[in-house]
């Protein structure tokens, strides 16, 4: 067990925290926080302090801390600028210091540096989600905005708008890329593509803000602008997250009127349908999972009857193969046996 424990104290109504150390019950460290504590991490030695702060409107809001707990210092303080921190932790004899974003892990020096930036742009880019648009700018500059590299951020943004299908945000995301990718096609001379993205961006956000890039390229090409319509794409983009809203908004609507009239509520954890009775909707589904028995016992039932099945359904080739070896070896020895 470790000796030592990390105390955090988040005062929600002047969002402000309070962060202590102890070391066997006593105090060794306490520090004030002008935003409230996202997460945290204790070297295992006890010797470095990380914490990650919530965004808030106050300078310490959205920043990393790393604290020297043996040498009473604070080593760093400031954006580590890979977007979103999901987690800290401490690797190795030397206690190095990784942080995880969206699309992966990466080494941060006790001076708050990030060990491999470059890296972090390109994972973000290859991971081409609506994450990876923040990333595009950094990328292309360390790359000197080459062709080759602008190609790359064209493609990745072209697989972001395939993703927003049935999405709840969808039309808005995808016309905010549809547009990127249009000035990205402009820099590489591709006007026509650029223009059609433009004509789909439009449709899809009449403010999304190309309306003058329209008119100057309809003008340079020689093009009548009101000939355009939008393409298929964008258009089952639209649908699809039409329905897809209409559908989610139906099932909260539904969801909030068993709850006004005090019925048993099915929610969905983990591809498992968990039923919540009333007295229980304010506690986390997990929790019920694990302190319901009759849940418990439930998921697992159902868990092995699905194991079962995708079992059984894998076993059937291997199940033919012997039936159809089998008939063949008695053929074969029936042949021997007539021969002789």
């Amino acid at each position: 067990m470790s000796k030592y424990s990390v105390e955090i104290q988040n005062i929600t109504e002047i969002l402000e925290s309070i962060v202590s150390v102890y070391l066997t019950n006593k105090l060794i460290f306490s520090y004030k926080f002008g935003a409230l504590t996202h997460i945290y991490k204790l070297s295992s030695s006890g010797k470095y302090f990380v914490v990650a702060t919530a965004n808030s409107k106050h300078e310490d809001s959205g920043k990393v801390f790393i604290f020297d707990l043996e040498d009473k210092k604070l080593l760093f303080s400031g954006e580590l600028k890979i977007g979103y921190i999901s987690e800290l932790f401490f690797l190795g004899d030397a206690e190095d210091l990784y942080v995880t974003n969206h699309f992966g892990s990466y080494e941060v020096d006790k001076n708050g540096k990030v060990v491999e930036l470059e890296k972090v742009h390109y994972d973000a880019i290859m991971g081409a989600d609506t994450y990876s648009i923040d990333f595009i700018e950094p990328y292309l500059e360390d790359n000197g905005y080459s062709e080759c590299a602008i190609r790359q951020v064209v493609y990745s943004l072209d697989r972001i708008i395939d993703d927003q299908f049935n999405q709840f945000h969808g039309v808005s995301w995808a016309a905010t890329v549809l547009r990127k990718r249009g000035e990205y096609l402009e820099m590489l001379g591709e006007n026509d593509e650029a223009f059609l993205n433009y004509v789909d961006a439009i449709y899809l956000n009449p403010k999304i803000g190309v309306k003058r890039k329209l008119t100057i390229l309809s003008k340079k090409m020689g093009l009548n602008l009101e000939e355009f319509r939008p393409s298929m794409r964008a258009l089952k983009i639209e649908e699809s997250c039409r329905m897809h809203r209409e559908i989610s908004m139906a099932k909260s609507e539904a969801s909030w009127e068993s709850i006004s009239n005090n019925d048993d509520v099915t929610v969905e954890f983990n591809n498992l349908l968990v039923q919540v009775k009333p007295s229980e909707r304010f506690e986390s589904i997990p929790k019920l999972i694990k302190n319901n028995k009759d849940i418990r016992n439930k998921n697992r039932n159902i868990d092995l009857s699905l194991r079962g099945l995708f079992r059984s359904i894998f076993l059937i080739p291997r199940y033919i193969a012997r039936i159809t070896s089998g008939i063949f070896n008695l053929t074969i020895k029936l042949l021997c046996w007539r021969n002789k």
